[in-house]
């Protein structure tokens, strides 16, 4: 079986630059990404409370449908917004 509930993890930016993710799923998936400013000391990228969700889909894709925009009027897009990070920061994801 090649499934799992929930992915968690910590995404290293190798550059800094603009960023935009991508996600297929084969049900209803939510995508998040602790989105801090940098310039904030209070905040901190790491912490799982500074998530916020970037893509959510309310069914199914059709199988790994990365680019295609046909279904993203009825179950949400494929693709988050361009979102800045920074080279060397760590964003927690989920």
């Amino acid at each position: 079986m090649n499934s799992f509930d929930a992915l968690t993890g910590y995404f290293k930016a190798p550059v800094s630059g603009n960023y935009r993710f991508h996600q297929a799923c084969d049900d209803a998936c939510a995508v998040s990404l602790s989105l801090t400013d940098p310039l904030d000391p209070a905040v901190d990228p790491l912490d799982p409370a500074a998530k916020q969700e970037i893509m959510n889909r309310a069914s199914h894709s059709s199988f790994r449908n990365f680019y295609k925009v046909d279904e993203e009027a009825t179950i949400g897009s494929a693709f988050s917004e361009w979102i800045p990070l920074l080279q060397g920061e760590y964003y927690y994801y989920e």
